[in-house]
């Protein structure tokens, strides 16, 4: 048991390492009761609760942010993919759209109508939604806007 120590009811694995259904109990969440007890290993729980390691998430947790604050990456999200592309040109669109067949294609066709280069595009999709960085020599972030199949819209200067 390496999870939480609560999944664990003590005198029901007593009770099974005694009559042998149980062969041997490791956890890292050790208890008075489970310590010095035959067929019981207990080790160090340590790894996430250290306070270096509380830091190092904390820390980790505002670069992510700044990282998409500024350039619209993502990078360790739970309900978006991951998308992380090099950020050179002058702008960049960021798009929350539905994850449905050629979104890609009319996004294209949305910004070469106004007669605008793409500069780059990737679009990563994960479940029913898709997220795209367009990265533009120009841009009038009023051209592309919220639509049935495109959630959000957000423009970043690149450098």
């Amino acid at each position: 048991n390496f999870a939480r120590a609560e999944l664990v009811d003590n005198d029901a694995l007593f009770d099974a390492l005694e009559t042998g259904v149980v062969k041997r109990y490791i956890t890292d969440f050790g208890t008075e009761e489970l310590l010095n007890k035959p067929h019981v290993t207990v080790f160090p729980h340590v790894g996430g609760s250290t306070g270096e390691a509380e830091l190092n998430c904390a820390i980790m947790a505002g670069q992510t942010i700044r990282r998409f604050m500024e350039t619209g990456e993502i990078v360790n999200s739970v309900n978006f993919p991951r998308v992380q592309q090099a950020l050179s040109a002058p702008y960049r669109i960021t798009l929350i759209n539905k994850n449905v067949p050629n979104i890609v294609a009319r996004i294209s066709t949305a910004v070469s109508d106004f007669n605008i280069n793409i500069d780059n595009i990737i679009n990563r999709s994960k479940g029913e939604y898709a997220y795209t960085l367009l990265d533009l020599d120009e841009t009038d972030k009023s051209k592309i806007e919220a639509s049935d199949n495109i959630v959000r819209v957000r423009l970043i200067k690149g450098k």
